[in-house]
């Protein structure tokens, strides 16, 4: 039997598609990791308003479903310890990106953030923890330079 191309697959770089092109139109570059996913898929590297490059990187993971489990105002969304290891101890700021392929819409949570301010800690997450990103919280080029602009502050 030869190998399919799933509905997954397709989600996938559906996704990907979506978040480079809110990148590209921030006026950024994105890096994609093609080669075996570690628990991250790329990052962007920022260039400020001459058009001169940055020292500052921003990493990403995303997550691409046709579910999205919204409740009230939020997302729910489930996160390994596997991946939570290496986000929470990298040195470069991480969002994790929701890709809803229903919607044709991506969502995202800096879990360095959400950690902190939700004072929670590594060693209490058992195997999985459900962390809530906020709907407004949508991934588009205006958010993407806010996050440049975050970072020079």
């Amino acid at each position: 039997m030869r190998k399919l191309r799933t509905r997954q697959h397709i989600i996938e770089d559906l996704g990907f598609n979506y978040i480079e092109r809110q990148i590209l139109k921030a006026g950024f570059t994105v890096t994609p990791y093609y080669h075996n996913d570690y628990g991250l898929d790329g990052h962007f590297r920022t260039f400020n308003e001459k058009g001169e490059v940055e020292n500052k990187t921003i990493e990403f993971q995303l997550k691409s479903t046709d579910k999205i489990k919204r409740v009230g105002q939020t997302i729910k969304f489930d996160l390994s310890k596997h991946d939570l290891e290496l986000w929470l101890l990298n040195n470069s700021t991480l969002l994790v990106l929701l890709y809803d392929a229903q919607k044709e819409l991506a969502y995202f949570l800096d879990i360095q953030a959400y950690f902190q301010q939700n004072r929670l800690k590594l060693h209490q997450v058992d195997k999985f923890i459900r962390v809530d990103i906020a709907i407004e919280n949508t991934f588009t080029p205006e958010t993407v330079l806010s996050f440049r602009n975050n970072f020079n502050q």
